[in-house]
């Protein structure tokens, strides 16, 4: 699914695309699997998996003040050697369904609260307090969606 919706984009993947990659025949797929959506929420899963692991490690090492940026890095990295599975994690899984679109919520929401907390322990930023700024991000964490985005679009 994702070499296949990276090439052609998920609403242009068929089911016969997809057992062919595979090498089952269409019976097997529909044992395994409810509808195309179903293998897109199993691609999503490995490559978020990673790159959480990949961003809490790098918060991890150093200091709060620039676990920020370490996990961004983290992230631009991760995105970097697999750009494919970028593309479906932040572009594909957009135009799937409803299951999806939850499923890529749940990270995210995930990102934002970890966000909020790192910047709760970070006394200063920049000069300024973040004791007066939210917990959580919000429009930050979609920032970074973008600029993921965006980067898997370049790559």
């Amino acid at each position: 699914m994702i070499e296949l919706s990276a090439k052609a984009g998920y609403q242009e993947v068929s089911i016969a695309e997809l057992c062919a990659g595979a090498g089952v025949s269409p019976v097997t797929f529909h044992e395994q699997f409810a509808d195309k959506e179903d293998v897109l929420l199993s691609a999503h899963r490995a490559p978020e998996v990673g790159i959480s692991g990949q961003m809490h490690s790098a918060i991890a090492d150093g200091e709060a003040s620039g676990a920020p940026r370490r996990a961004l890095g983290a992230l631009l990295k991760t995105l970097a050697s697999d750009p494919d599975a970028g593309r479906v994690l932040f572009i594909e899984s957009m135009g799937a369904g409803e299951r999806m679109l939850e499923e890529r919520t749940r990270p995210l929401a995930r990102f934002d609260r970890r966000a909020g907390e790192l910047l709760q322990l970070t006394p200063r930023i920049h000069g300024r307090s973040t004791s007066a700024r939210p917990r959580r991000l919000g429009h930050q964490g979609r920032s970074v969606c973008r600029l993921a985005a965006t980067a898997c679009r370049r790559a």
